[in-house]
């Protein structure tokens, strides 16, 4: 299980922010033809959790920022 964030809103308690999302086992990030891919979400302020619809374009980005910051890290070491 792979964990990115970005920034998001939570329905339940209407928090705006970096939010935390996780990969699931059960599905296909690797798939070219994909609109989109389901996450599980975290809500750091309230700790709800829901499984959300990610469009392919913004896991993509997610996926870039992290990788930006594992370089960021390992370089100022």
């Amino acid at each position: 299980m792979n964990t990115y964030t970005s920034w998001s809103s939570c329905d339940e308690c209407g928090f705006q922010g970096l939010m935390e999302f996780n990969t699931r086992e059960d599905e296909n990030y690797d798939d070219q033809e994909a609109l989109g891919v389901m996450m599980d979400c975290i809500c750091p302020s309230c700790g709800a959790s829901e499984c959300v619809l990610i469009v392919t374009e913004q896991y993509e980005e997610m996926v870039l920022m992290s990788k930006n910051v594992e370089t960021a890290k390992r370089s100022r070491k």
